[in-house]
């Protein structure tokens, strides 16, 4: 896995555009129950490269209380990643996905984690290891 934002949710790099420049992900996801699982894998994922950048920006300011809050979407705005800050040293992950392809039936995702101060370290350190190409 190339990026893992959290044990149960990564994006694997695929492909990259330099016309635009974007790059498109492999989304894992994957949420286990005591009574079952639920797996979701997509792999048309695309995100402008200034997007990724912006993710970067506002993941390291949220260490430090400016911005509350760092967003992660993709090109159509189908998939969001937004971790917001709501202590000191506790972080809310969302994750929220709609997927309404032709004559396929509409699929919503929203999960919501907490996350602690250390658990957002090593995001960020997954998110910074990615290799820049642009």
């Amino acid at each position: 896995m190339d990026i893992e934002l959290l044990a149960n949710l990564g994006l694997d790099l695929l492909e990259f555009d330099d016309r635009l420049p974007s790059m498109r992900f492999k989304l894992l996801y994957e949420v286990k129950y005591f009574g079952g699982e639920f797996r979701f894998n997509y792999s048309n994922l695309w995100v402008e490269c200034g997007v990724w950048e912006n993710w970067l920006e506002q993941l390291l300011e949220l260490q430090f209380d400016a911005p509350k809050k760092a967003v992660f979407h993709d090109m159509d705005k189908d998939f969001f990643i937004t971790i917001t800050k709501e202590s000191e040293g506790q972080f809310v992950f969302e994750v929220d996905f709609a997927l309404d392809e032709f004559e396929m039936p509409t699929t919503r995702i929203n999960s919501t984690f907490k996350v602690s101060q250390d658990k957002l370290s090593k995001i960020i350190s997954s998110c910074q290891s990615f290799p820049v190409v642009w």
